[in-house]
């Protein structure tokens, strides 16, 4: 899109489906600013009472193209930009949750908002979950910035990173439990995708022959049996799981 000088749009209809822009944008099939402000917070609620995803956020792209063709960068577009990224992370749709964080980190250059340390909080868990290059330039810059580093919220998300990196399952654990705001979905990711891991490979090296589901359902920090299987039976490596006994069995008996 080479586009200059922003075009002033002059569609008055709420609704619109996001579609790519190819070509010259249309003023006519554009929402003006005043449109857009009504429709969102319309938005919002209606997906609170749906909970409708795909809608809501084929909605929510649709607003952030016809701000974006009109260069509007201001509170509103990063409101816009903040409760899609909530949303998104609600529903653990990390791919659009990333392209909304990016563009949030860059309107928070030149527009202040009361959110800045959640997310941030939420920069660091996701950084740590998907880029650890950037993980390692940007821990020194939380750390060297006393404003930040004193803050109840990052310091949460801090030590959530350390007892990652160290390992740390049982920290890991009890800060999980004490999460803020919207941690939890990426807390869970994390949860599944590094410690759960790495913890189930040391307890099944640790715990012969066998470990019952109920043991491993606390330690796991699932919230029911069935989560559990569901985890065992996804699970990288091949494991012997006897449902019967609600087991995992760890080796083989010999005769």
């Amino acid at each position: 899109m080479n586009e200059v000088k922003p075009i002033i749009g002059t569609c008055k209809d709420y609704e619109k489906p996001y579609l790519r822009l190819t070509g010259k944008a249309d003023p006519s099939k554009i929402r003006p600013i005043d449109i857009l402000e009504t429709w969102f917070p319309k938005l919002v609620r209606k997906y609170q009472n749906t909970k409708n995803y795909n809608y809501t956020l084929d909605q929510l792209k649709s607003i952030r193209q016809d701000l974006m063709i009109q260069h509007i960068r201001n509170k509103f577009t990063l409101g816009v930009y903040e409760a899609n990224a909530k949303i998104c992370l609600e529903n653990s749709d990390f791919g659009e949750f990333g392209q909304c964080l990016s563009q949030i980190k860059e309107l928070y250059e030149t527009i202040e908002s009361e959110n800045q340390f959640e997310f941030l909080s939420y920069d660091l868990l996701f950084t740590l979950l998907f880029s650890d290059d950037e993980l390692v330039s940007l821990l020194p810059k939380i750390i060297n910035n006393t404003e930040l580093f004193n803050n109840q919220i990052i310091k949460h998300s801090f030590e959530i990173v350390k007892s990652v990196l160290n390992k740390n399952y049982c920290k890991f654990n009890k800060l999980y439990l004490g999460c803020y705001n919207m941690e939890k979905y990426l807390l869970e990711k994390i949860l599944n995708e590094k410690l759960r891991v790495y913890s189930l490979d040391a307890m099944v090296k640790s715990y012969k022959p066998s470990i019952h589901f109920n043991f491993l359902e606390k330690e796991l920090s699932f919230s029911n049996q069935d989560e559990l299987i569901k985890f065992l039976e996804n699970y990288p490596k091949q494991l012997n799981i006897n449902k019967e006994k609600q087991e995992l069995v760890c080796s083989s008996k010999k005769n």
